[in-house]
């Protein structure tokens, strides 16, 4: 992802809650958590201090009014993520509770609670 940190703010705000820059051994970047409470949204950035930081990962989760470019958000349902996703979706990793869409090193992997989306995960969940 190449969404700048800057553009993040201009859109969402200020998030409510930051982590301290921490440097990680599995890719030897810098991370920082941004937590939007209210928006329901979470935020993975990366880069050193405060140089070029942009978005890595993103989850979202109730109450985030956020959708997918394919109009999938949280609340929608397993049908119709499997419709909308079927030629994407990774046979081998989702089942009724997930699905993946792409791979756990790089997609979007949809989780489920009585089939309604609960979260929404977009990057890479493995290394």
């Amino acid at each position: 992802m190449n969404l700048e940190s800057k553009k993040v703010i201009e859109f969402l705000g200020e998030p409510d809650e930051k982590t301290k820059a921490e440097l990680w051994g599995a890719d030897g970047a810098y991370h920082q958590q941004w937590t939007y409470l209210k928006k329901g949204i979470e935020l993975d950035i990366i880069g050193e201090l405060n140089n070029n930081l942009r978005v890595n990962l993103i989850t979202v989760s109730e109450p985030c009014k956020l959708k997918t470019k394919r109009n999938i958000g949280v609340g929608s349902s397993f049908e119709d993520v499997q419709n909308v996703y079927k030629y994407e979706i990774n046979p081998t990793i989702s089942n009724a509770e997930i699905i993946v869409a792409g791979t756990f090193y790089g997609g979007v992997v949809f989780r489920f609670v009585d089939n309604k989306v609960q979260s929404i995960f977009i990057g890479a969940s493995a290394e």
